[in-house]
């Protein structure tokens, strides 16, 4: 594992599922894991988002466990949102984990397509599959495929790391001309670290800003509770030539916005 990790592993659970996830988290303890566990890591009285996010930041790994009850109202609210887009920006491995009993045609598990999952079938005893769960947390074994997924409240889809929609409802413009200054603002916003592309359909949230010489539109909006500065170029009729968002990088994005503004109109 890399040093500079307080963890190896993340544990996100739905607390129903604890006994099963205490056991695996035993057996990945034997075998010398540092894991983020809520239980130990978070005391009476701490800010627990605070917890949360510290303990994402400090795992190179995130374990997702799906149970037969899906995904906890916690997970539902805001961890699943938080552990995801930290996970993209970041660059965590999740892996996500299928309890016993649990439907592969559950349309939960609709948002891990193209995510290899470790199932375990009939207990959490399965030897086979805690030592392959071990080995794809110390990097011996790849359990997931090269993409991250995002939710973001409206339908859940898949960016692959070069920022490619592969599912999911998109208006982005396929064939609108770009001009000259859509171009410089486009390597701008993409040369903002921990920019990720978001789902187009959320330009319906964003408000106008200001237009660039060649009539595209700048609009910006921020996600309310969960954050997630957002970011979209819109040609005049309307579609979205660029959409994007930051999380907790939210001055890089200010900048490069004023970069934008100064430069391109």
């Amino acid at each position: 594992m890399i040093d500079s990790y307080e963890f190896d592993v993340f544990l996100a659970y739905n607390s129903v599922d604890k006994p099963l996830v205490k056991a695996i988290a035993k057996y990945l303890k034997s075998k010398g894991l540092r894991l983020w566990f809520d239980e130990e890591q978070i005391k009476p009285g701490d800010p627990i988002a605070d917890r949360v996010i510290e303990g994402i930041f400090q795992s190179p790994v995130a374990l997702l466990f799906i149970g037969t009850s899906g995904f906890g109202k916690f997970q539902r609210l805001w961890e699943l949102n938080t552990l995801i887009m930290l996970c993209c920006q970041e660059n965590i491995r999740i892996i996500p984990i299928l309890l016993p009993g649990v439907d592969l045609n559950s349309r939960q598990l609709g948002l891990f397509y193209g995510i290899e999952c470790l199932q375990f079938h009939q207990s959490v005893d399965e030897t086979e599959k805690l030592e392959k769960l071990v080995q794809a947390i110390r990097g011996d074994q790849r359990l997931t495929s090269n993409v991250c997924i995002i939710d973001e409240g409206l339908g859940s889809f898949v960016v692959n790391i070069m920022g490619r929609l592969i599912e999911g409802g998109d208006i982005r413009s396929q064939n609108t001309p770009i001009g000259e200054p859509t171009k410089e603002a486009i390597k701008e916003l993409e040369n903002i670290t921990g920019m990720t592309i978001c789902n187009a359909n959320l330009v319906r949230y964003a408000t106008f800003n200001f237009k660039l010489k060649d009539g595209t539109e700048v609009k910006t909006w921020t996600r309310p509770l969960l954050g997630g500065d957002h970011i979209f170029l819109s040609a005049p009729d309307g579609r979205v030539i660029f959409c994007g968002f930051v999380w907790l990088k939210s001055y890089n994005l200010k900048q490069a916005i004023e970069n934008i503004k100064t430069n391109c109109t």
